[in-house]
């Protein structure tokens, strides 16, 4: 059953959320926008219609660094993690990345810190803008699920369904109301190339062929599409001793399998040395391996790492020239 919220009582729903919860929506910064709280901020400042912002919200269930614990003499504190949190106005390609992330943080290890979150946490939808970088479609990732309310705009304000049982709480609140529109089922299309993932699979294991000693001649290396990724999840850890070396810390911390230094391990051997080898392992890994592991490419296709790229370098037009040489 969908109900209809218009936009000003949407605006006062956020609001009655921000009483019990601690809520993140998109939010306008600079000429961007970006995932951040708004209980100290107005409701009015929520976009409720904007583009791919910077980060995904992967940030908030994998931070970029983190505290695992911390330890003194022989006590380990972990951090509690039971913080209340809804997540609002979040796209379908980013749900779809969380739903990646909840397989890979839990199996073959079921990741404490990252579970203790999403349990936590409170996800609402929002509907793409007509005009938008991603291109989810063409994936096949337009299924709508993973999400607790999903608001898909209409001319009168907004269509809301719930996938869970406190979304139907919420569709009970008197800020939804009932309604003539219903739910239309639209018939997508997949694009034949991008969502056949053996045709892809075959066409990045052609290790040998040119054109990854072609992109290593352009890219910088930096790691940039791995950081704003929504599906990336490479990480390091650090040990953090106190002076008194009874005390400190161990932390988490982002990483990209683009830096020289990801694949170095003990006796300063690298086992990918060149970044022509960690550009082929970064396709290798999205389009071969996760596939095989979890069922699923590693990407959603929301446009990120191509707009955030120092050097431009657009994987879609990288993944077709490698079909064309089959």
């Amino acid at each position: 059953m969908a109900k209809l919220i218009s936009k000003q009582n949407l605006y006062y729903f956020i609001e009655e959320l921000k009483k019990n919860y601690n809520v993140y929506a998109p939010i306008r910064k600079g000429n961007s926008y970006i995932f951040d709280s708004i209980n100290d901020k107005p409701a009015e400042e929520v976009a409720l219609i904007y583009p791919t912002t910077i980060l995904p919200p992967k940030k908030f269930f994998f931070p970029p660094q983190e505290t695992l614990f911390e330890f003194k003499n022989q006590r380990i504190k972990v951090p509690s993690l039971n913080e209340k949190t809804v997540l609002f106005g979040l796209h379908l390609y980013d749900i779809h990345g969380l739903l990646i992330l909840d397989t890979v943080f839990s199996h073959p290890i079921n990741d404490y810190y990252y579970q203790k979150r999403r349990q936590n946490t409170i996800v609402i939808g929002i509907s793409t803008p007509a005009k938008s970088p991603a291109f989810y479609e063409a994936f096949g990732l337009d299924v709508h699920v993973g999400y607790d309310l999903f608001l898909n705009e209409v001319p009168e304000g907004f269509l809301a369904t719930a996938e869970s049982k406190i979304g139907e709480r919420f569709l009970k609140l008197p800020f939804f109301k009932e309604t003539y529109w219903r739910e239309g089922i639209t018939q997508k299309f997949p694009d034949k190339l991008f969502s056949n993932k053996e045709l892809i699979k075959k066409a990045v294991l052609q290790k040998n062929h040119k054109i990854w000693q072609r992109l290593a001649e352009i890219c910088f290396g930096c790691g940039i599409c791995s950081y704003v990724c929504p599906v990336c999840y490479c990480f390091e850890t650090d040990d953090r001793i106190n002076f008194d070396l009874c005390s400190g810390c161990r932390i988490r911390r982002w990483d990209a399998c683009f830096l020289p230094d990801f694949s170095r391990v003990a006796g300063n051997h690298n086992f990918r040395p060149n970044l022509r080898d960690r550009i082929y392992h970064w396709y290798y890994h999205k389009f071969v391996q996760m596939p095989e592991e979890i069922g699923k490419i590693g990407c959603v296709g929301c446009g990120r790492c191509l707009t955030y790229c120092p050097a431009k370098i657009n994987f879609k037009e990288i993944l077709k020239e490698l079909i064309k040489t089959l």
